[in-house]
């Protein structure tokens, strides 16, 4: 970390007052509570999430980009827990991301006071508190984007073109953990156009390389995915989205959460926003407008060109993200899916405050209102993060919560005779507590469309269940616990058109027998 602290930009800082010696201190003091909140957020073992068996290839639904996964498996195959890597991994990104928030906005403001207000807001939120603590692809994803800065950063300092090569290869690996990763690049490229000291062929080729090399890697994995398994993307370029004006509002106040907690004013929590982003585009454009028109400006200042990629980056991810949700049905833009761009607009937002003048009254009172609402903000924030880790710590959550350890469904299933095969509207949490393989109930429409799947549709698969059951036992497994699954049969469908025998009801599921037709026949008779 000292290293990160030796760049030519914190090194003039000590023209301002801040030290080496600050600078850490600044850092360990918002590091150190970083760490304490993973260790009581994971008493009880890393989260799990239904993401979370996908990337360790527990679930009939197989992942989408690869990269987290290969991280998961490659550690599982060397003899260790999913848990154990993946708890592993999560204090790595938990350790690296901080620091590198703290240490890419101190970059560019010169000074402590911003990069550990800036990084507080983030770290100590519970939507960053809750994902770093689960097995998700958004850390090492953030990771991606937060390295890949870094090492542009360094590119616009000093010219090496190993740091323009190595900032391509991070776009390409963060576009493998998420497919949200392409709006950086085209935030980068907009940077170099912007740039008015360097002539257009040498802009093109920066461009092109950047692009180029990671495209590449990426397009490269898309096809020899497809021919070796038959799937890469996981989704059908088609407009099948089904965001109507609810679900926009919803996902707005989903996102203005980041601002003010959910008990605050709908209409309140907008305007903070709203605030926030306006600020940050009005001096992005001052920005911008510095470095066309000062010739003494130019992008080898993070303070100049780290904003500016900031507030690009923010705008192309929630534009991707928008069209994400108009392809695929029944998504939404929910907090994690949204959550990076949060990011985006702290680090942005504390470092053009930095640059606000005392002496200029509009200026002054922006400044003002910024640290009224920071106060608020990271108040809120240590508020609902406390409440929320005092219950974690006690219960655990995901598929590690005490609920979920201690369901009789689950102990019931556990126990099923050894070659019974299993459909529930849970396989994949069924896979990860008992190590039990089993598959999906029949679906009336797929997910990611809303549409019945072609060719295959529900008596089909109602029929496959019945032909298995004659050649063997068939369990049939509910758990109330996941409601969110509504594309599947409706369980009093399929009980009543399988057949299927009730044969145990508990506090949190039932588990049913598929009769088969021979019995089926014997009870009739």
């Amino acid at each position: 970390m000292a290293s990160l602290f030796s760049t030519p930009a914190l090194s003039r800082s000590r023209d301002s007052g801040t030290t080496q010696a600050t600078l850490l201190l600044a850092w360990l003091a918002v590091l150190i509570p970083s760490i304490g909140l993973f260790v009581a957020n994971t008493w009880q073992g890393i989260g799990i999430y239904i993401d979370s068996t996908r990337y360790m290839g527990l679930s009939p639904v197989g992942y989408d980009a690869p990269m987290y996964h290969w991280l998961l498996v490659g550690g599982h195959a060397l003899g260790f827990s999913f848990d154990a890597v993946a708890i592993f991994l999560a204090a790595i990104f938990v350790v690296a991301n901080v620091s590198l928030i703290f240490t890419l906005i101190a970059r560019a403001t010169k000074g402590w006071v911003f990069a550990f207000v800036g990084t507080a807001l983030i770290a100590f939120s519970p939507q960053f508190v809750t994902m770093h603590t689960g097995a998700l692809s958004e850390p090492p994803f953030l990771l991606c984007v937060l390295l890949t800065l870094w090492a542009i950063l360094n590119y616009f300092e000093n010219g090496r073109l190993s740091w323009l090569i190595a900032a391509a290869l991070l776009i390409a690996i963060g576009s493998l953990t998420r497919f949200t990763m392409p709006p950086l690049g085209a935030a980068i490229a907009g940077v170099f156009l912007l740039d008015p000291r360097r002539e257009l062929a040498a802009k093109v080729r920066d461009i092109a390389i950047l692009g180029g090399l990671s495209g590449l890697l990426f397009f490269s994995w898309v096809v020899i995915s497809q021919l070796e398994v038959g799937r890469s993307i996981g989704r059908d370029l088609w407009f099948y989205g089904t965001m109507g004006p609810a679900e926009w509002r919803a996902s707005f106040g989903a996102m203005a959460a980041w601002i003010l907690p959910k008990p605050a004013p709908f209409s309140l929590r907008i305007l903070a926003v709203l605030a926030v982003v306006c600020f940050a585009g009005w001096r992005w454009l001052i920005t911008a407008r510095q470095l066309r028109r000062d010739p003494e400006v130019g992008i080898d200042d993070a303070a100049i060109s780290l904003p500016l990629m900031l507030g690009a980056f923010f705008v192309f991810y929630l534009a991707f993200v928008g069209l994400s949700v108009s392809i695929e049905a029944n998504l939404s833009l929910t907090g994690r899916y949204a959550f990076p761009a949060y990011v985006l607009l702290v680090m942005l937002v504390s470092i053009e405050a930095s640059k606000l003048s005392r002496d200029i009254l509009v200026e002054r009172l922006a400044l003002y209102c910024l640290a009224a609402l920071s106060v608020v903000v990271l108040g809120g924030h240590l508020v609902r993060t406390s409440v929320r880790t005092i219950e974690v710590a006690r219960e655990g959550y995901g598929f590690q919560s005490i609920q979920w350890r201690n369901s009789p469904t689950m102990a019931t299933v556990e126990a099923l005779p050894a070659g019974t095969r299993i459909y529930s509207n849970a396989p994949d949490v069924i896979a990860y507590m008992t190590g039990r393989t089993a598959q999906f109930i029949p679906h009336e429409k797929q997910l990611r469309t809303n549409l019945p799947e072609p060719g295959n549709p529900l008596e089909k698969q109602l029929g496959r269940v019945r032909e298995e059951a004659n050649s063997g036992e068939i369990a049939v497994v509910f758990f109330d616990g996941i409601d969110w699954r509504f594309y599947l049969a409706d369980e009093q469908v399929l009980a009543a058109r399988l057949p299927a025998m009730l044969v145990g009801s508990f506090a949190d599921g039932r588990v049913y027998r598929v009769v088969s037709d021979g019995n089926e026949r014997a009870q009739r008779d």
